[in-house]
């Protein structure tokens, strides 16, 4: 079983498509299907990059035309949600005391070796 699919088991179904519905949701899609992509066509669209006033645009001469690569594009693309949250929300929980029985790191969030002792602690 993959890591993913372990992960997945360990998690049940609900909490599994809460998390694919989430933000983070087309990343866990991706890995489950073996995505792969090359990272040369982002660098070429990222060295040819024209200055442009728009944030949420890119804009690149590919074949000495300008061309547009938009977050509606990206989103389309990837499938990621490109709506805006609010950043400084409040958070319903605090789960430092929690990770910390489990034993993982609540500064940076947890490694995959830390999730799998906690998999395994759940488990038993």
């Amino acid at each position: 079983m993959t890591n993913i699919g372990r992960l997945h088991a360990a998690l049940g179904d609900d909490v599994w498509r809460y998390i694919l519905d989430s933000f983070v949701g087309v990343i866990v899609k991706f890995v489950d299907r073996q995505f792969t992509w090359s990272s040369k066509p982002v660098h070429y669209l990222l060295t040819h990059r024209l200055k442009t006033s728009k944030r949420h645009e890119i804009w690149s001469l590919v074949d000495n035309q300008p061309i547009r690569f938009s977050l509606c594009k990206f989103a389309a693309f990837t499938g990621m949600k490109t709506y805006l949250y609010e950043v400084a929300g409040e958070w319903d929980v605090d789960h430092s005391e929690f990770w910390g029985e489990m034993g993982v790191s609540v500064g940076d969030g947890p490694m995959w070796i830390e999730l799998e002792k906690v998999i395994s602690k759940c488990r038993s």
